[in-house]
């Protein structure tokens, strides 16, 4: 399955548009065109579905003409734009010719690596890079957004594998995901008539962005510090001495600890609130009703919501699918901004003109900070790698009773689970990024949790999920090195397939 991320590369490469910028008929156009394959589109159209985006004043809309044109009405020359003064806030418009940009990027920690965890992600204490000159991030870094406002919410149903949300010392807000699948694992379409039963807990995410653009970091534009290359050459020299089980504990201690084992290689900045429900289910609800529910309060940012402290709600409803309470607690967090009348959290819109202002307000993609070594160097950590156990998962599965097949059929259906679940302990791998570690987890509890009921008859498999372990098993291939592992790839592709179409 193509990726999101080399789609997104390949629609800018052609029109230097953002895709979200794209209206369905410009993608038509595209397919029509040969731009982007039939697969693409589809892959694409998931995609922008994940976020609700308004247009930002000052830009024009797309024209009835196509997309190909959309490109003169953009206002790039490939630099940051030339816009009005930060005074006319009125229009929504930015200068962002006399910003002070060494302290921007500074303020944003964008020298830095990241550190992660199951529950943190920080800065490093040390920088990966060296600080870029004022004309390098000004015009070979940053990147203008076009939108004034993103807002989405997250609805999480299980509570081991719900979204972190941390405000660090990056002052930043992560959502641990992989891109492509934050659309399908946000609401699953099987799981939607799934009874929650009283006592049970949820979680939703409200997310409220004000973007002013983002920087794409690129070793073409910035120098690697000697100290970080130094620091993995002596790890290396010292790494002959460790059991392959203890190297994992021991990078981290020598590198991670203090470089970070990702770094951002594409960041929003600007500034933005979130607020965390944490909601009880007081009586019998369906999924379905919770989603809907987390759509309607969606619509209510800024009506009412409170920017500071908490504020309680109760919603009791009854319908055709079962009646619910559901009690919520909500509290605004601002990122680079304060909550100015307590109430909106939309006022945070008013610090858009001051830079001072701006931080990190999402990790759009992170990569490993190995991929920063000369090429010797990088050969010598693979080689290394190889020779690592593979990690358990960070939340035990759930194990099953041992059952009696009833049918070939469902003996089928046990073996192809069971290979799914191997395949993919066999690629949670500890040099994957955070996103794609958390993804194998999640795929790997929901899958042993389904193995435990196969007695019911219930599908094992929804085609999203089929798509998923299809998507990350492919993806995965090409940090594969031996055959054993290929094999097993391959194994859980298979798996998947028969798990879908016999399910």
């Amino acid at each position: 399955m193509a990726d999101i991320n080399a789609i997104r590369q390949k629609i800018m490469k052609r029109v230097n548009v953002e895709p979200e910028r794209l209206e369905p008929d410009d993608i038509t156009k595209m397919v029509e065109d040969g731009v982007l394959t039939k697969e693409e589109s589809t892959i694409l159209e998931i995609n922008l579905k994940v976020n609700k985006v308004m247009a930002a004043p000052g830009f024009r809309d797309v024209t009835d003409s196509g997309y190909a044109p959309t490109l003169l009405n953009q206002g790039f020359s490939g630099t940051a734009p030339t816009l009005q003064t930060g005074k006319d806030m009125k229009s929504g418009v930015l200068d962002l010719k006399q910003l002070d940009w060494q302290r921007v990027f500074t303020n944003c920690n964008l020298t830095c690596g990241r550190i992660t965890s199951s529950s943190t992600f920080s800065c490093s204490s040390k920088p990966l890079f060296k600080e870029p000159t004022e004309e390098t991030i000004k015009n070979k870094l940053f990147r203008a957004s076009q939108y004034s406002e993103q807002e989405h919410a997250v609805v999480r149903f299980d509570d081991k594998f719900k979204a972190h949300s941390e405000v660090c010392s990056a002052q930043a807000y992560t959502e641990v995901c992989t891109p492509l699948a934050a659309a399908a694992a946000e609401y699953k379409s099987a799981s939607l008539h799934e009874q929650r039963g009283e006592g049970s807990h949820y979680t939703v995410v409200h997310k409220l962005h004000v973007p002013v653009g983002s920087f794409h970091i690129s070793t073409a534009y910035l120098e690697v510090e000697e100290g970080f290359v130094k620091s993995v050459e002596e790890a290396l020299s010292a790494a002959g001495n460790k059991k392959p089980e203890e190297l994992s504990k021991f990078f981290e201690d020598r590198i991670f600890s203090t470089y970070g084992d990702v770094y951002p290689t594409e960041v929003t900045i600007g500034v933005a609130a979130f607020s965390t429900e944490v909601k009880t289910v007081t009586k019998q609800e369906s999924n379905k009703k919770a989603k809907d529910l987390a759509h309607l309060a969606a619509k209510g940012i800024g009506q009412g919501f409170a920017g500071k402290g908490d504020v309680a709600a109760s919603t009791d409803t009854a319908s055709t699918e079962g009646a619910h309470a559901v009690n919520e607690s909500r509290s605004w967090t601002s990122i680079g901004a304060a909550i100015s009348d307590g109430k909106n959290p939309r006022s945070i819109n008013s610090c858009r003109e001051d830079s001072r202002a701006w931080r990190c307000i999402q990790y759009e993609r992170v990569a490993s900070v190995f991929d920063l070594l000369p090429p010797k160097l990088l050969d010598r950590v693979r080689e290394l790698e190889k020779t690592m156990p593979q990690l358990a998962p960070e939340q035990e599965l759930q194990k099953p009773a041992q059952l009696q097949p009833a049918s070939e059929r469902l003996k089928r259906r046990q073996l192809a689970v069971a290979a799914v679940i191997e395949g993919l302990k066999r690629l949670d791998r500890w040099q994957h990024t955070m996103h794609q570690r958390n993804e194998a987890q999640r795929l790997l509890q929901e899958v042993g949790i389904r193995q435990g009921r196969l007695e019911t008859g219930e599908s094992l498999l929804t085609a999203d999920e089929h798509k998923q372990i299809k998507w990350l098993v492919g993806l995965y291939s090409g940090w594969i090195w031996n055959a054993d592992d290929n094999k097993t790839s391959a194994a859980a592709q298979q798996a998947a397939d028969v798990l879908a179409k016999d399910g």
